[in-house]
């Protein structure tokens, strides 16, 4: 079992689909390998935010403001935000609003698919290189690296 801060055992999760399709087809995958990460954990998911239809490069999504919010009003009961990976959360890892929020409460992001630890030294690394991975495959005008989009 993976190490958790024993302070808050209470967490939210996020989901975002590009797409209509994607959230019909992959809505409910997501929702369940988040659950089945934060049970490992013995983590309680207090509150899950779904966004349909946004783009992970923009902070302007629904679901993803009133999550901040959430987080926000609740920071010293929520530990942890868990995602399928932070390409759902967002592709910018550069300061925006979610790193901000997430900084300032001490909201740690838990992935299902990047296995790194909070307090990994080269954390801000390995961030800054998923984002710029993502960012590239997301360029790549082909259709094989149209599937790895989302």
């Amino acid at each position: 079992m993976e190490k958790v801060d024993s302070r808050r055992k209470f967490a939210v999760s996020y989901r975002r689909a590009s797409t209509k399709d994607q959230a019909e087809r992959f809505g409910a995958a997501q929702r369940a390998i988040v659950k089945e990460k934060a049970c490992k954990m013995g983590i309680i998911i207090d509150k899950e935010f779904l966004d349909v239809g946004f783009s992970a490069y923009s902070t302007d999504r629904p679901a993803l403001k009133q999550m901040l919010g959430y987080i926000k009003e609740n920071k010293d009961h929520i530990g942890y935000v868990f995602v399928k990976n932070t390409a759902r959360l967002t592709k910018d890892r550069d300061e925006n609003e979610i790193t901000k929020t997430l900084d300032e409460t001490g909201v740690l992001i838990v992935s299902d698919t990047e296995h790194f630890t909070p307090l990994d030294i080269f954390e801000g690394v390995v961030e800054g290189n998923m984002g710029a991975i993502s960012k590239y495959l997301y360029s790549i005008p082909n259709k094989e690296a149209a599937k790895t989009k989302d």
